[in-house]
């Protein structure tokens, strides 16, 4: 990343990271850019043969996992509650 070392408190990333050639080298990245005490916020989806490899990925890193959650079923609820609130819209 075209970023000095040590310049963000924080960096967020929403379902992006399942298209990166290299996840180890974008968390790699993400740790340089960060600042002490800095944080990476990640959410993203894997199809379940991928995730092992993602949580070995991180694990394997500089970053101590603060917080990991499963939001499979609150996506699920999301979709379906938009899809009825979206069929009010229909002719």
């Amino acid at each position: 990343m075209p970023f000095e070392n040590d310049i963000f408190d924080i960096v967020l990333n929403v379902e992006s990271s399942h298209r990166y050639l290299l996840f180890s080298k974008f968390l790699s990245e993400v740790h340089r850019t960060l600042k002490s005490g800095g944080y990476l916020l990640l959410t993203d989806f894997r199809h379940d043969h991928k995730m092992a490899e993602m949580k070995e990925d991180i694990s394997n890193s500089e970053f101590d996992v603060v917080h990991y959650e499963l939001i499979n079923e609150n996506i699920v609820n999301a979709l379906k509650a938009d899809d009825e609130r979206s069929t009010l819209f229909m002719c």
